[in-house]
């Protein structure tokens, strides 16, 4: 049981789970800690980012509501306990959590940049001709096997490989510091980004 608002987010982060689930739950003081209610599932797709996971959960409450509504109009409605041994609380996502380490392996952070999108956004420090720079990364990326160093880069025929402790990835849609949105096909006609970090 993971307990928060933004439990979506770690879900698919972390990808402990193939399925999240949207929860009524009887009103107590401590957080999220009352009894179930009703509960209703939902799969977490391969590409799901955390926008759209938020959106489907939404939709997906709509039918939790409904459902409630008539159970808690019936005599006995239902009240499942929650076993607190297996909770866990999660705590609110800054713009900070956002910062990608390369040291991790690639899957951790293919995941990471669909989960955190749109918010709080993931991003690094790119060297640029010896000056840092923020930039930002957008899914989708790719996991390859390609063997490079944490943070190094390689452009190839148009294409941003990064190193990581496991694996690269290949990045597809970013925003340089000043500037727009873009494909990094068109970031890499005008820049030579030596390094990230």
């Amino acid at each position: 049981l993971q307990r928060n608002g933004h439990t979506y987010f770690w879900c698919d982060k972390c990808r402990r789970f193939s399925t999240t689930h949207n929860t009524a739950q009887h009103v107590v003081r401590k957080l999220d800690a009352g009894d179930l209610i009703h509960s209703e599932s939902i799969a977490i797709a391969g590409d799901e980012t955390g926008g759209s996971l938020h959106d489907r959960l939404a939709d997906l409450a709509v039918q939790v509501m409904v459902k409630t509504i008539e159970l808690l109009a019936g005599d006995d409605p239902p009240r499942t306990r929650q076993n607190e041994d297996q909770a866990s609380y999660i705590g609110k996502l800054g713009r900070e959590d956002g910062r990608l380490d390369w040291s991790l392996c690639a899957e951790v952070l293919e995941r990471r940049i669909r989960a955190y999108d749109p918010w709080p956004g993931t991003y690094t420090t790119v060297v640029e001709g010896g000056v840092s720079k923020r930039l930002k990364i957008y899914p989708p990326t790719v996991v390859t096997k390609k063997d490079l160093t944490a943070g190094e880069v390689s452009i190839e025929e148009g294409r941003l490989f990064v190193g990581t402790d496991e694996g690269a990835l290949e990045l597809t849609s970013i925003q340089p510091e000043g500037s727009k949105r873009m494909a990094v096909s068109d970031y890499i006609l005008g820049r030579q980004p030596d390094r990230f970090i």
